[in-house]
C-alpha cells in the first residue's frame, strides 16, 4: 500500500509496474540470441547491465504511476537480455563440461 499512498494511484495501476516488468522480459528473452549473434556478447551484457541501473535509478525516483510502469519496462527489458546471455556467456567461457558445476556455484 505504501506505492498506492505515495504515488497518489490505484493498485491495480501499480499493479502494471510488476506485469511491465514481466512482458518487457519476456519480449526481451527474443531478442538476445539474436543481439548475441550480431554484437560482441560481453558488450551486450555490458550495455544491458547499464541500462537495467538506468531503470533501477528511474523507478527510485518516480514521482508517479506512469513514470514507475516505464521505468520498469526499462528494467525488464534489459533483463530479459542480461538473463539468457549471462547462461550463454558461461557456457562459451567454461565450457559444457563444467557447466553443471558452475551452476550449482
Amino acid at each position: 500500500h505504501g506505492l498506492v499512498r505515495n504515488l497518489h494511484s490505484s493498485v491495480s495501476t501499480i499493479q502494471w509496474a510488476v506485469t511491465g516488468y514481466v512482458l518487457a522480459t519476456a519480449i526481451a528473452v527474443t531478442f538476445s540470441s539474436w543481439l548475441l549473434n550480431q554484437f560482441d556478447g560481453k558488450k551486450v551484457f555490458l550495455a544491458g547491465e547499464i541500462i537495467f541501473a538506468f531503470g533501477s535509478v528511474l523507478s527510485a525516483l518516480a514521482i508517479n504511476a506512469q513514470f514507475l510502469i516505464g521505468a520498469r519496462l526499462i528494467q525488464g527489458f534489459a533483463g530479459g537480455i542480461i538473463m539468457p546471455l549471462l547462461t550463454t556467456l558461461l557456457v562459451q567461457t567454461a565450457g559444457q563440461k563444467v557447466m553443471g558445476q558452475m551452476m550449482a556455484t
